[in-house]
């Protein structure tokens, strides 16, 4: 009857633990590198150093040799993986901790100002480190279908934006400069007249919150606003 050697379990277990974690330890930080074949090789390359490990630990022969060999093969398959990766790398794209500033709010609403029939006026931009926030002029007497299409060709212009978005359209660009902070002034002071007369100038808005998936456009028809497509 063969007895078998009691340290063979020990170590196919040994080996075969180290070689997986060696492995995934090895995805997770090239994750961003990998293809399949690649990932594939990678895992074979850990087998045989699992089945090296084993051959040590049973004191079997030619374990130097095979050892050099499974370490030579990891390094040319890691050094594929980086040259793969410089050569097919695709766009990069815009990263979460991206940080608008003001020209580029400004630059990406001028864009799309100019795509529309008439040139809107960025009166005011702010919060420019989340998102696009701005109150922009049209010219007086502007019709609900022109600035339907306004509100339309904003959501449009900026459906990739990451950040918040918040655009508040006036007919009257004295009318959005400062405008929040001057109808609080003018409710708090009990001018309710004059503050129904700036709200009549504040005619659409749209808005985005990537984080919740809101997004709305708005008119203003006499002091009432509606939602609109």
């Amino acid at each position: 009857m063969e007895i078998q050697n009691p340290n063979i379990k020990k170590a196919k277990t040994s080996g075969t633990l180290i070689a997986l974690f060696g492995w995934v330890t090895l995805m997770v930080f090239t994750a961003n590198i990998l293809t399949f074949w690649i990932a594939i090789v990678e895992l074979l390359v850990f087998v045989a150093i699992g089945g090296l490990i084993q051959n040590r630990m049973l004191g079997e022969k030619r374990k130097v040799r095979n050892f050099a060999i499974a370490l030579a093969v990891l390094i040319l398959v890691l050094s594929v993986s980086v040259v793969v990766s410089g050569g097919n790398q695709a766009e990069p794209t815009k990263p979460a901790s991206f940080k608008h500033d003001r020209a580029y709010v400004i630059t990406t609403l001028g864009v799309i100002s100019g795509l529309t029939q008439f040139n809107f006026e960025i009166v005011q931009t702010w919060n420019e480190e989340i998102g696009i926030y701005a109150n922009v002029a049209v010219p007086p007497k502007t019709s609900q279908t022109d600035l339907i299409a306004l509100l339309r060709a904003l959501k449009e212009g900026l459906k990739d934006e990451s950040g918040y978005v918040n655009i508040n359209v006036f007919d009257n660009a004295a009318a959005a400069t400062n405008y929040f902070q001057r109808i609080a002034e003018l409710n708090n002071a009990g001018l309710f007249t004059e503050a129904e007369q700036l709200f009549g100038h504040y005619i659409g808005t749209y808005t985005r919150n990537p984080a919740s998936g809101f997004e709305e456009l708005m008119v203003n028809e006499g002091n009432n606003w509606k939602n609109v497509k």
